[in-house]
């Protein structure tokens, strides 16, 4: 175990344990993270990305954000204590103390938000702290302008 506690920005653990049925309390290769190895690394904090791309499920992505933070949800239940969702700085403290380890959830991708920053309330509500609004078809992307850029 590292002698400093770690914060890693990134995983796609949950879409693995979603759509593979990837086993997350288990040494599974395919799961990009499981709980083994997150507490044999010493991370005391981990973003888990719910990834949702407009083009793979057109209309559908609320719902699709919904099933993926469903199963982080489970992923926490089954972790007997040992990892939680984190929504306040306090979480993270106790997770860095020694506490459960802090599950912060991540929207990779705004197009859940449906164009309108409005709607993050909502997935606040469930959890997101974490929203990488630009991603390749979103409204939030930057797009040119035709003009020079400076």
């Amino acid at each position: 175990m590292p002698s400093e506690p770690l914060f890693d920005a990134h995983c796609d653990t949950v879409l693995r344990v979603l759509d593979e049925n990837a086993d997350f309390l288990g040494q599974a290769p395919t799961t990009h993270i499981d709980l083994p190895r997150l507490r044999d690394a010493g991370v005391r904090a981990q973003i888990f990305a719910c990834f949702v791309l407009a083009e793979r499920y057109p209309g559908e992505e609320a719902q699709r954000l919904s099933e993926l933070l469903d199963t982080l949800d489970g992923m926490v239940a089954s972790s007997g204590g040992e990892l939680r969702i984190a929504r306040t700085a306090s979480a993270l403290r106790d997770a860095f103390a020694g506490g459960p380890i802090a599950a912060i959830v991540g929207m990779e991708g705004a197009d859940p938000l449906e164009g309108r920053a409005y709607n993050l309330r909502a997935w606040s509500e469930r959890g997101v702290r974490n929203v990488i609004f630009a991603w390749k078809d979103n409204p939030f992307r930057a797009r040119p302008s035709g003009g020079t850029r400076r």
